[in-house]
């Protein structure tokens, strides 16, 4: 449910910067798709949809804060984030061009503390706002853009006239602050009024899967003994898949079974092979790259496209790194 804005002085929207998208490849693009700037729910304890959408398959976590009108609260001075939620690998959206979307969400109550009732308005309102970050390849926070009801119609325009997320993120369909070029890390939002007997859960609640690093699924692959019948059975199996799906394009480097994991190395001539590889290949069912039992590793390569990806045994799950 969504009214305008709350901000008397709402943030701005930044047209075309198409000039960005050469250096989007590096950056994670974090989006935080829900909730919207203006979204108002019907009491402090109604569940709230946290959404993301993100190039990084690293842990996204969503944090809240007592807001008014002007923003976090205290005015002035840096507010108290309090953290609601770690999200792992979440669905895995592939756009028009292969790549690959991170898409985390969960749906739950902002604890209590992030609320602030707002006595000048009439009645008096519920406020806060809510942030969505995730760990840089440094290991620095990035805080993800925010949206408004506009902002996530031209965003979901761009990503579907152009069929890539990287092109649609450069559109800067985001919140800015007035006259400025600077982001809004934060969406405010208001609930119209409070639920005192509600009892918090522990937070943050995680959730989701949290992939290894790349490094440590290698490990944890190279660490498996061999399936005398499974594995050459599945490589078989494999590659002749990989080759039906191939269109001269796409081309196998590597492939080993071991125990419950299998692994795939493969080079595909540009993004759009590997989209075609993408399509071909997923109704075989034998290669789930980003999905439930899969992880992949895109690298960049000299030429093309280049991605190692792991995919477990029926029955079996890859294994799984720690949420925060």
């Amino acid at each position: 449910m969504n009214t305008p804005t709350p901000d008397p002085r709402p943030p701005t929207r930044l047209g075309p910067t198409l000039a960005l998208a050469a250096l989007l490849p590096l950056a994670a693009c974090g989006t935080m798709t829900s909730p919207l700037w203006g979204d108002t729910f019907p009491a402090t304890a109604t569940p709230v949809p946290l959404k993301a959408m993100t190039l990084a398959f690293r842990p996204v976590d969503f944090q809240c804060a007592r807001a008014s009108t002007a923003g976090t609260l205290p005015l002035g001075g840096p507010a108290t984030w309090h953290p609601v939620a770690t999200v792992g690998t979440g669905q895995t959206l592939t756009s028009g061009d292969g790549q690959q979307i991170n898409n985390p969400g969960v749906t739950l109550i902002l604890p209590p503390q992030c609320w602030h009732l707002d006595t000048t308005a009439t009645p008096p309102i519920y406020r806060s706002a809510v942030r969505a970050r995730q760990a840089g390849p440094n290991g620095s926070p990035e805080t993800f853009r925010v949206l408004d009801n506009a902002g996530e119609a031209c965003l979901m325009s761009e990503y579907v006239a152009t069929g890539t997320y990287t092109e649609a993120y450069a559109a800067a369909c985001h919140l800015t602050h007035p006259g400025t070029n600077t982001p809004v890390g934060y969406a405010l939002i208001q609930a119209l009024a409070e639920t005192p007997s509600w009892q918090p859960p522990a937070y943050p609640i995680q959730i989701g899967r949290f992939p290894l690093a790349e490094a440590d699924m290698l490990a944890a692959f190279n660490a498996e003994p061999v399936d005398a019948d499974w594995a050459p059975m599945m490589e078989r199996r494999l590659r002749q898949a990989i080759a039906e799906a191939s269109d001269g394009a796409t081309q196998l480097q590597a492939l080993a079974c071991r125990r419950t994991i299998c692994q795939v190395d493969l080079q595909h001539g540009d993004a759009a092979a590997a989209a075609r590889f993408g399509l071909a290949i997923g109704p075989k069912r034998v290669f789930v790259p980003g999905g439930e039992f899969g992880e992949s590793y895109p690298a960049r390569a000299a030429r093309g496209v280049r991605g190692v990806h792991y995919i477990a045994r029926d029955g079996h799950r890859l294994p799984q790194g720690k949420g925060r």
